[in-house]
Parts: structure tokens; C-alpha cells; sequence
């Protein structure tokens, strides 16, 4: 996830650094005040080596309300979503971590594969 926090021209170091210890704490990909969520990708980790649970699969919550596509908005603005979702916010609705859920199993997969193309090779280079 990358998230650019922006400052003023000429800023002291301690305002500077006082704003990205604030930024740090507040802010993340998914909006701001969510100190809560930028806990999620860690406590997914970790949760990843339990049992499947599906009643308890929270990433699920809001998806009867999700479409396929980037719907008739993204398609006027020139949005290439997978999936969107329109109408009023939904009391703990999850679906917006689904894009950084793709891309954590995109990047931990492409991980895999080097690990194991690189152990491979390890092999058979000792052979």
C-alpha cells in the first residue's frame, strides 16, 4: 500500500515530524480516523493460520451489495474496477479491503514462487 502524505513548503522538523507521527496513526489506504483497520493486514496474518470458519469470514460482510465491473460511474470516469458498489454506506461494510486483500495475494504468491524457484535452483546447482 503506498499512501502520500502531503506538507506545507517550509515546514520545521518537529511540525514535520509531528504530522507524520499524527498521519501514521490516523490515516491509512482506507480513509482517516480508521487506527482500528490498520491493524487488519497484521491480525490477517496472524489469522491466516487458523481453520476456515466460514460463518466468521468478516471480508465477506456487504458483498450481496457488490457488482461485477466498474459499473456505470467508473465506466464515465474511466475506471477499470473489478467489482463496485453504490448506494448508502454500510455499517461495517468490508469491502473495501478487498483490492489490498488482491494485491497482498498477488505479492505473497509471486513471493512464493521466487522462494521456490530460488531453492530449486540451489538444488541443482549443489547437484
Amino acid at each position: 500500500m503506498t499512501i502520500y502524505c502531503l506538507a506545507p513548503v517550509g515546514e520545521s522538523d518537529a511540525a514535520r515530524d509531528f504530522r507524520l507521527r499524527q498521519f501514521e496513526d490516523f490515516f491509512n489506504s482506507s480513509g482517516m480516523s480508521k487506527p482500528d483497520d490498520t491493524t487488519c493486514y497484521e491480525d490477517c496474518q496472524t489469522g491466516y493460520g487458523a481453520r476456515v470458519v466460514h460463518w466468521q469470514q468478516g471480508y465477506m460482510r456487504s458483498m450481496k451489495a457488490v457488482a461485477t465491473g466498474p459499473g456505470e460511474t467508473g465506466e464515465r470516469i474511466g475506471i477499470r474496477a473489478r467489482t463496485h458498489q453504490m448506494g448508502d454506506a454500510k455499517v461495517q461494510d468490508e469491502t473495501i479491503f478487498h483490492s489490498g486483500y488482491r494485491e497482498w495475494l498477488r505479492l505473497m504468491t509471486a513471493g512464493a514462487r521466487r522462494d521456490e524457484a530460488a531453492r530449486a535452483a540451489q538444488a541443482e546447482a549443489a547437484q
